[in-house]
């Protein structure tokens, strides 16, 4: 059974349940221009790889940011 009503505390607010559906990149070139540059570093470098034969990469917006971070301050650059 669902709860809907027992159990609930009415001094908490609680959320909808309902999650929001976070951007995924495939391509290279369907990235921010600045990230683009990095990315394709390390894909050359095969530090990064498609998921699929299409050789789609299924980034989020987030693991972007680290890799560029991180490939900012030289961590691939063994």
């Amino acid at each position: 059974r669902k709860w809907v009503k027992h159990g609930l505390l009415p001094w908490v607010e609680y959320e909808s349940g309902e999650v929001e559906e976070v951007k995924r990149y495939n391509k290279i070139e369907e990235m921010h221009k600045d990230y683009r540059p990095h990315i394709k570093k390390l894909v050359d470098k095969k530090i990064i790889a498609g998921v699929d034969k299409e050789g789609n990469l299924d980034l989020s917006e987030d693991m972007i940011r680290i890799y560029v971070v991180n490939d900012r301050a030289g961590l691939y650059d063994k």
